[in-house]
């Protein structure tokens, strides 16, 4: 994620453009403000990591039924009303600058921001619309039911035969049928929250006030536009640091921060990339000529760039056209980088049926393959300029199906693979990219 760097003055400052997303008031100010986002991306990470510690814990502890849920839903909802001292689970080596939830941003949950749940701009009503699960259930209803079925394995694990093909279940958040419960609660949440809020609110148009729609004008005091702020939430969900310019796709790919003022601590904001902006790193290592890290980048710097050059007026209908542009692609790029994380675990799961009849196969590595590709590929109906058209959407999670199938295995891989080409085709993928039968040679 390599791109040239200009050097100019941010209108009526005296403040230089670094090339990063760093942006400044008339009073020199930063105009960029997105803290509530990487509470998110905390509480997703953290909820995940809770899940994955229940192995161990169920190592020398009972469980009690119910209390998975309950503290599942902590991250979901009561974080918002038990204080802002509560530490949260992210670590470094270096020392961080926010220690706590409310170092960052107090009041903040996930599901206040789940799709349904912040309805003003929904361009569906997914109480009702939601699509890749049971007919008629919500995105809510869905993380729900996904807490209840965890807490009822922790609660009786030990107790029932847990066990799948004639071996143990490795992990307790893994089902008998081969969902991974992990996987699925993270990569649904990281898309039915940051990039449906993104996608669907910040820089949606369709909601006068809001998202692009919102005034150009700060309001007395403020440091930055409600449009700048909404541009700004949405690039905090795409998850990039603000010196993401400068990292190189392996960087990005395997380390989490840099100190960018080289104060010695980490701020959590600025300074650490994010779900989605590690995954388009990834799959651009994975092929050559790929670079969705760059696409995404420019559309978010651009835009923002020129929101700043024109704060304290409206935009020209010109200007507006523009910003529009850019937004088209900042979330075409996004949407982009979900799909292709999404083929890469059909062929991850390729590749584990073809270890099926041997010591090499295993199941769990199959459950979190396949929960992977079902988590990311929810995504794509909450873009309401998805390329993906809504009966190929019904298609493409009828071939994925509900779980991963081991009695039709060959039927299952002929499917996978349909899925990858619908996947290809609607994303503008080349056919050389996909994958070969085996999974091998692709993204």
């Amino acid at each position: 994620c390599e791109t040239e760097k200009e050097q100019t003055i941010v209108e009526d400052t005296s403040v230089e453009e670094t090339g990063r997303y760093e942006f400044f008031s008339t009073t020199g100010e930063s105009s960029v403000a997105y803290s509530g986002q990487t509470v998110r991306h905390l509480l997703i990470d953290d909820l995940k990591g809770y899940v994955a510690d229940l192995d161990e814990r169920l190592l020398t502890e009972v469980i009690v039924p119910g209390s998975v849920e309950n503290d599942l839903w902590f991250y979901l909802d009561t974080i918002s009303d038990v204080g802002a001292e509560v530490p949260h689970g992210f670590s470094l080596e270096l020392p961080l600058e926010q220690q706590s939830y409310g170092d960052l941003s107090a009041g903040k949950n996930l599901i206040e921001k789940l799709a349904g749940n912040d309805s003003v701009t929904d361009h569906k009503d997914w109480s009702s619309s939601f699509l890749g699960w049971e007919e008629g259930i919500s995105p809510q209803e869905l993380v729900e039911s996904w807490f209840v079925q965890l807490d009822a394995q922790a609660s009786s694990w030990g107790t029932t035969p847990n066990s799948i093909l004639g071996e143990p279940l490795e992990h307790v958040y893994v089902t008998e049928s081969g969902q991974d419960l992990q996987q699925l609660l993270q990569k649904f949440l990281r898309v039915a929250i940051c990039f449906s809020q993104g996608a669907d609110d910040y820089l949606d148009d369709d909601v006068e006030g809001k998202g692009l729609l919102a005034s150009h004008i700060p309001e007395e005091g403020a440091t930055y536009s409600a449009l700048e702020h909404a541009w700004d939430e949405a690039f905090g969900y795409f998850g990039a640091a603000q010196n993401y310019v400068e990292w190189t796709d392996e960087q990005i790919a395997t380390e989490r921060a840099f100190d960018i003022d080289q104060n010695g601590t980490i701020d959590l904001r600025s300074e650490v990339n994010w779900g989605h902006s590690i995954n388009a790193a990834k799959r651009d290592l994975s092929v050559d000529g790929l670079d969705l890290t760059t696409d995404a980048w420019i559309a978010f710097y651009e835009g923002r760039r020129l929101l700043s050059g024109t704060v304290g007026r409206e935009l020209t209908s010109e200007e507006f056209t523009e910003l529009q542009a850019y937004r088209n692609q900042a979330i075409a790029s996004w949407e982009k980088i979900i799909a292709a994380n999404s083929i890469h675990y059909i062929n991850k799961l390729l590749e584990d049926y073809e270890k099926l009849d041997t010591t090499e196969f295993s199941f769990s590595e199959v459950a979190k393959h396949w929960s992977e590709l079902k988590g990311f590929s929810f995504a794509f109906q909450f873009n309401p300029r998805s390329p993906l058209e809504e009966q190929d959407f019904k298609q493409l999670h009828s071939l994925i199906g509900m779980a991963p199938d081991l009695e039709r295995v060959e039927e299952y891989k002929i499917e996978l693979i349909e899925a990858r080409e619908l996947l290809g085709m609607a994303f503008g993928f080349e056919e050389g990219i996909l994958g070969d039968e085996n999974g091998q040679n692709g993204l």
